[in-house]
């Protein structure tokens, strides 16, 4: 049996030997012809093209249009008008509802004309009287806080040390930046200082805070050096402090009045002298 198995296999090895060496595989297509066919395939491939947007001209008419409409909103929005009064002079700003702002020196504001009858906004730097029309909420921002109103009259005086605000007639609410809130009444005011904390005096203030509108300047415990910077800002003159101005002022004084005459007088009741250094220029002294 096994002699016969080993004979069978034998024969096997033998057949297949012989088809590799000499068999030949039947391919139903040629290389040549495989090539040529997926070339073919390729060429004939939809191939995807990027389309092209047309855009009728109602459609460039439309975007045109939008595009306008959008400029001239915001030019109405964001065009602004700026009032300035320099050192000397004050001054008075026409707002386009009627409404008026009296400007003392060293003055700014700004605000939107085109603007106005959706919002009544004003930015404002020194110290102004306000007599506001009444309509739509009238504000007005400053370095420490905001004042809104809705018709009424008030003095606010928003300069680097701090932010003052009288109401003379109606009701004014005074905001700080830290969103802390009261409102006033006739002849009383609200201070905001750097600590961003209000402050609120409720004397006969009114007349005392608005002077300055009939040239009269008026100081009650007020820092000196600050009266000098006042000095400075109705004369239009540089003063330099030759000594250290930590004294506490209280007087007034009238701007008809010769600068010198008010430079004798400050410095008098305070133990001071002062020299003139050119047209413009002067200096206080220790006596």
């Amino acid at each position: 049996m096994s002699e016969n198995n080993e004979n069978k296999n034998f024969n096997n090895s033998l057949m297949e030997k012989k088809f590799f060496v000499n068999g030949r595989f039947h391919w139903r297509k040629s290389e040549n012809e495989v090539w040529s066919e997926m070339t073919e395939k390729l060429n004939n491939t939809d191939i995807k093209k990027v389309k092209k947007l047309h855009f009728s001209p109602t459609m460039i008419s439309i975007a045109a249009s939008v595009v306008v409409i959008v400029g001239v909103v915001s030019f109405l929005r964001f065009y602004s008008t700026a009032v300035y009064t320099s050192s000397g002079i004050h001054n008075t700003a026409y707002l386009p509802d009627g409404s008026l702002v009296h400007l003392n020196a060293e003055s700014e504001l700004t605000y939107y004309p085109f603007w106005w009858k959706f919002k009544r906004i004003i930015k404002f730097e020194g110290e102004g009287f306000f007599e506001v029309q009444k309509g739509n909420k009238f504000k007005v921002h400053t370095q420490y806080g905001d004042v809104e109103v809705l018709g009424t009259s008030f003095n606010v005086f928003a300069r680097q040390e701090a932010t003052k605000i009288t109401c003379v007639t109606g009701k004014v609410k005074v905001t700080s930046k830290e969103k802390e809130h009261v409102i006033l009444t006739p002849n009383m005011k609200a201070e905001i200082f750097t600590d961003k904390q209000i402050k609120i005096t409720t004397n006969n203030i009114s007349d005392y805070d608005i002077a300055w509108r009939n040239n009269n300047f008026r100081f009650e415990s007020v820092p000196l050096k600050n009266v000098f910077l006042e000095i400075e800002r109705q004369y239009g003159i540089n003063i330099e402090l030759d000594f250290s101005a930590l004294a506490i002022y209280s007087g007034n004084f009238y701007k008809e009045d010769n600068v010198e005459n008010i430079l004798n007088y400050v410095c008098s009741a305070m133990g001071l002298t002062f020299k003139k250094k050119s047209d413009k220029e002067y200096i206080i002294l220790q006596e």
